[in-house]
């Protein structure tokens, strides 16, 4: 079951608060050269002058896996701002924002506009109407070409990679400086499907181009991560989310393994596709 509703947008939440979440979560790709414009990893790391929201926003928009995501939250949730804080929680963790983006909608928008990377896959048009969210780990697991690799044979670097892309949840362990030690669990392929089990322990940072560590954290601290990064300390609510779509879109993934599967015998069999 889904973790219950999580806050809606109100003046507890900090102005600016979406463009910063934006930049924790953008800043370890793009700082390793996958995806963003030029300059951008940075603009995160140091954007801290006046108007660092508004440079963070076009920055933001220039991202084109992750802004279209932004834009149909936000639209199906009648916020104008994509990068209204919930908005950006719930692309990257999850929240019920999720549960009210109409699918037919999605399903034309996301198609039309990753054509290219998901051409013979089928993979954006056929997740959605099974129950997919547009979470993060939607991007990850439909569009990029790292699952299909993997269903190939490739298995590394695609499991590795995939694990490492997808917003994952720890515990932290403990910490030094910008450097802190997380207990989290892995992506792993099981007889031909994805899992997520078995622990892994790692040393992530807490800083964005060693600047200063973003946050205060003690052992015991649930926190996202992205790659190498830690992005943001994770109440019980939120964590639930990211577990749950996470899941969720998991499930969708490896239906569709096994339709693959199923697909050639029948084709063989004489059987209907």
């Amino acid at each position: 079951m889904a973790p219950g509703p999580g806050p809606g947008p109100g003046p507890e939440r900090p102005v600016g608060l979406g463009a910063a979440l934006f930049a924790r979560y953008a800043y370890p790709p793009s700082a390793l050269g996958y995806c963003g414009p030029a300059g951008a990893p940075t603009l995160f790391a140091s954007a801290r002058e006046p108007g660092w929201e508004e440079d963070v926003g076009r920055a933001a928009a220039g991202f084109e896996g992750a802004w279209p995501y932004l834009e149909l939250i936000a639209e199906a949730n009648g916020i104008a701002d994509p990068l209204e804080a919930d908005v950006v929680e719930a692309y990257f963790v999850g929240g019920p924002l999720l549960e009210r983006v109409p699918e037919e909608g999605a399903v034309a928008r996301l198609a039309r506009g990753f054509a290219a990377e998901t051409a013979g896959f089928g993979a954006v048009t056929g997740a959605l109407p099974r129950g997919g969210l547009l979470h993060h780990s939607f991007h990850v697991l439909f569009v990029y070409p790292w699952l299909r690799m993997a269903r190939a044979g490739v298995l590394e670097p695609s499991l590795r990679i995939l694990d490492r892309c997808r917003i994952r949840s720890g515990t932290v362990l403990s910490v030094e400086g910008e450097s802190v030690v997380v207990k989290s669990e892995r992506l792993r392929l099981e007889d031909g499907e994805l899992a997520i089990g078995g622990e892994q322990v790692e040393v992530v940072s807490r800083s964005l181009d060693g600047s200063g560590p973003l946050l205060e954290l003690a052992a015991g601290d649930e926190v996202s991560l992205h790659w190498d990064r830690i992005c943001d300390r994770l109440d019980r609510e939120r964590a639930g989310w990211l577990r749950d779509c996470t899941s969720r879109n998991i499930a969708v993934a490896n239906a569709g393994l096994r339709r693959s599967r199923v697909e050639p015998e029948q084709r063989r069999s004489g059987g209907a596709t």
